[in-house]
C-alpha cells in the first residue's frame, strides 16, 4: 500500500533540488520528483498530497515524494485520506486555518 503525506511547501534555498521542499515531522527534507507532472505548477505556501516513492534510511537524509493532488480549500480526495499522513506542524496549521476560515 503506497504512503501519503499531506505536506506545506517551503521555497528551496538550493535550487537544484528544485523550487520547493517540505519537511517531515522529525526536521527531516522532503524533495518533490522533478519528473512529476504537478512538481511545475508547485509554489511555496501550498498544501499537498504527495506519494514517498524512496523511504528515508540510513545513508540517507531526504525522501523522495511524487506530489499526486494539490489541496485547494480545505477539500481531501477519500482515496488519499484513509493513509494520510500530515507532516509537520505547518502543514496542520494550514490545514487547520483553510476549514476554520470555511466555517466562518
Amino acid at each position: 500500500m503506497p504512503r501519503y503525506v499531506l505536506a506545506y511547501t517551503k521555497a528551496s534555498k538550493k535550487r537544484d533540488v528544485g523550487n520547493v521542499i517540505t519537511y517531515d515531522k522529525n526536521g527531516v527534507i522532503g524533495i518533490f520528483h522533478k519528473k512529476a507532472p504537478l512538481t511545475k505548477k508547485l509554489r511555496e505556501g501550498m498544501l499537498v498530497i504527495a506519494r514517498v516513492v524512496s523511504p528515508r534510511d540510513e545513508n540517507r537524509n531526504f525522501y523522495i515524494l511524487w506530489p499526486v493532488y494539490i489541496v485547494e480549500d480545505d477539500k481531501i480526495p477519500d482515496e488519499y485520506n484513509r493513509n494520510l499522513e500530515i507532516w509537520g506542524r505547518p502543514a496542520y496549521k494550514e490545514l487547520k486555518r483553510r476549514r476554520k476560515k470555511k466555517l466562518s
